[in-house]
């Protein structure tokens, strides 16, 4: 984030807690149940094609970082802009 706001890094990829805690969550009860996990995509990892599920990244940049970083509560404005 530092880095964003020094303009020596254009953009990160986030991808918020919750909703990825969500699907785990989500997906850990399908597979405990047995039920068949429903997936999004294939990932190859180099010997298999593995299941996948996606969850949407979001581009943080100088344009967003307030209000998906700060107000979200991932960070603090002092932890974000150092003050």
């Amino acid at each position: 984030m530092k880095r964003i706001i020094e303009g020596t890094q254009t953009m990160t990829v986030y991808k918020p807690i919750q909703p990825l805690a969500k699907k785990a969550m989500e997906v850990a009860i399908q597979m405990a149940k047995k039920e068949t996990v429903k997936t999004d995509s294939v990932t190859n990892n180099g010997k298999n094609d593995v299941p996948t599920v996606l969850v949407e990244p979001i581009a943080i940049t100088k344009d967003n970082i307030d209000k998906e970083i700060i107000e979200s509560g991932f960070y603090t404005k002092e932890q974000v802009y150092g003050k």
